[in-house]
């Protein structure tokens, strides 16, 4: 079978070859190929004639260029468009014509081997037996050239490096051209060399289990290596490893549905290490310690500091009264008085039937709720993620209340600014740190990762998910970047799922599974595409809180996917709907009519 299967591939890719000669599209490696620039003169892959003994390398004379590029079948595209510019400039540096092809070609799919005669520049994590073994050379935050037999390595693990190695390989050749003689030649010792990129993530303890699959870039010079394959045991080693090395604290460990979560500290970093039993994937995250806080977690309070009641503030924010759809805004206090944000809603509108002003709405609610003679307090304001609906309000409120309000820590989780999902300004995480050092130079900024928590007076806040759960799957939706919590209060749960949205929704399910019951649900996406019966019916809540607007209240609540929440078998008590009101809840609730109150905003 196994035969049959090789001559097929070898049958489509020869097909393939004879298009590509048929082809008059410009000369630019798409990897689909041999060869994209045409074939020489002599018919023949270039071969040892480009190496010498003395170590010379004949890259490139007398119009040929001796070496072919070689590029990993798998790659991004920031990494796809750093080898084209490669090609692109030798192209137009030389005039050659350069064979171009992955590491699946032809005579790979056919033999199973690759043949040490030719001369190739090979890039990136390829099939090649010499890889693997460069791959322990590269270490996490390096980048390896080698020149083994006829061959020049290019080869770094995380993709941002990689970039950076192609872009160094190409001024290397371009600066070795010789203008007279036209042609490239260079000493093995001028190419051989390790570059190290990242000393932050070369010197975290190295994990020995599973395979690397992916260093994942989660902005804000903070990375997330993800190891498949792995079993519970080599992770356990793991943390065994960094619980006696003496540079590392741990500073909070927590398991959710037998997915152990680990978080240390060092003098420099956060180390965030878990452990998904569902992908068998063990996944080690760092955050700059000079950038990012550790999260807060009170452990010397006790009830007799207590001043006040809990309650739950579910505000409306709708931009006006014509609008169907509602943002996001909640505050939780807690029993010291502060208060725990989560968005904010909709900027100011000052037009339509009813115009509201959410900036203002939002700081009428905080004060009015804070204990007298206390300043308005956010112990924690938690961002789930950059659309206008929810953080829209967030950054007029810091302009304008800022010398009213005090903050302690902001929480987010942004994606990288590079990523696909990252294309505006309103998305840009870069733009949120600014305003936070400019009118909060002295708050804390924590990043929140999945499995991390913080106690704020009586109410404990875990993170159940984080975009670098999601990876290392590829995402242009930009709500696969919501984060999902779940405070504690009162012996009761309210778990916070901002616009979770499907992938995620099957994460957890797939990860969590019954841990997610809990007693109140911000329902997903105010009840749009995100949400699922399925979720609905592992959270099981009592009580469901409702960001939606009124007037299409009716048609969201007949989709399919709520039907758990709302259909006749529903087991939901009571819905807490939005709307343009103000609802407060007295924590713990109690279920009765006397437990809330509501008022139109």
């Amino acid at each position: 079978m196994k035969k049959y299967l090789i001559l097929l591939l070898a049958l489509l890719l020869s097909l393939s070859l004879l298009l590509c000669a048929c082809n008059n599209e410009p000369d630019i490696p798409d990897g689909s190929g041999e060869s994209q620039g045409g074939t020489s003169d002599s018919d023949t892959s270039p071969e040892s004639e480009g190496k010498e003994e003395s170590g010379t390398l004949k890259i490139f004379e007398n119009g040929v260029f001796n070496y072919s590029i070689i590029r990993a079948e798998s790659m991004p595209k920031q990494v796809l468009e750093k080898v084209s510019a490669l090609y692109n400039s030798i192209v137009n540096l030389t005039g050659a014509q350069i064979e171009f092809s992955t590491d699946y070609n032809l005579d790979y799919v056919q033999s199973g081997v690759h043949n040490p005669e030719l001369c190739e520049i090979v890039i990136g994590v390829t099939n090649y037996d010499e890889t693997e073994a460069l791959m322990q050379e590269a270490g996490y935050g390096n980048y390896v050239y080698r020149v083994i037999g006829n061959k020049i390595f290019v080869l770094a693990i995380s993709d941002e490096i990689l970039s950076r190695a192609i872009t160094d390989l190409e001024a290397l050749l371009t600066n070795a051209y010789d203008s007279e003689t036209k042609s490239i030649v260079l000493e093995s010792s001028d190419i051989e060399r390790t570059v190290n990129c990242n000393a932050t993530i070369d010197d975290i303890p190295a994990f020995l289990g599973g395979t690397l699959e992916q260093i994942f870039d989660c902005g804000g010079e903070s990375q997330t290596l993800i190891f498949k394959k792995s079993d519970l045991g080599e992770f356990e080693k793991y943390v065994d490893k960094l619980k006696d090395d003496t540079k590392y604290q741990l500073i909070s460990e927590r398991s959710m549905n037998n997915n152990p979560f680990y978080v240390f500290s060092s003098d420099d970093i956060i180390l965030n290490v878990s452990y998904t039993a569902a992908d068998k994937k063990t996944r080690i995250s760092y955050d700059l310690l000079s950038k990012y806080d550790l999260p807060r977690y009170d452990k010397n309070y006790t009830s007799d500091q207590k001043i006040c009641d809990s309650l739950l503030i579910q505000i409306g924010v709708n931009p006006d009264d014509n609008e169907a759809h509602n943002g996001m805004s909640y505050l939780v206090r807690c029993e010291d008085g502060t208060f725990i944000v989560y968005d904010g809603g909709w900027g100011s509108n000052e037009t339509g039937t009813t115009p509201r002003n959410n900036v203002q709405l939002l700081y009428r609610e905080l004060t009015k709720y804070t204990p007298k003679d206390m300043k308005p307090t956010i112990s924690a304001w938690i961002i789930t993620h950059q659309h206008g609906d929810h953080v829209g309000a967030v950054s007029g409120f810091i302009k304008k209340y800022s010398n009213q309000v005090d903050v302690d820590q902001f929480v987010y989780n942004f994606p990288a600014e590079d990523q696909p999902i990252s294309t505006s300004n309103d998305k840009d995480g870069r733009v949120f740190d600014e305003l936070i050092s400019q009118y909060y130079p002295n708050a804390d900024r924590v990043k929140s990762r999945a499995g991390e928590v913080m106690k704020i007076a009586n109410i404990e806040i875990e993170f159940l998910y984080s975009l670098e759960l999601f990876a290392s799957t590829t995402t242009t939706y930009f709500n696969d970047s919501s984060t999902v919590s779940r405070l504690f209060v009162g012996g009761q749960s309210i778990l916070m799922s901002g616009d979770m949205a499907p992938d995620p929704n099957e994460i957890l399910c797939k990860y969590f599974k019954d841990y997610l019951k809990s007693d109140f649900y911000q329902v997903s996406h105010h009840g749009g595409n995100g949400g699922s019966n399925a979720f609905n019916k592992l959270c099981d809540p009592k009580w469901v809180l409702w960001p939606r607007g009124s007037m299409d209240w009716s048609r969201v609540m007949g989709l399919d996917r709520n039907s758990y929440l709302t259909g006749s078998g529903s087991k939901v008590e009571k819905i807490f709907p939005a709307w343009y009101q103000t609802t407060v809840i007295n924590l713990p609730f109690n279920g009765s009519e006397d437990g809330y109150t509501v008022y139109d905003n």
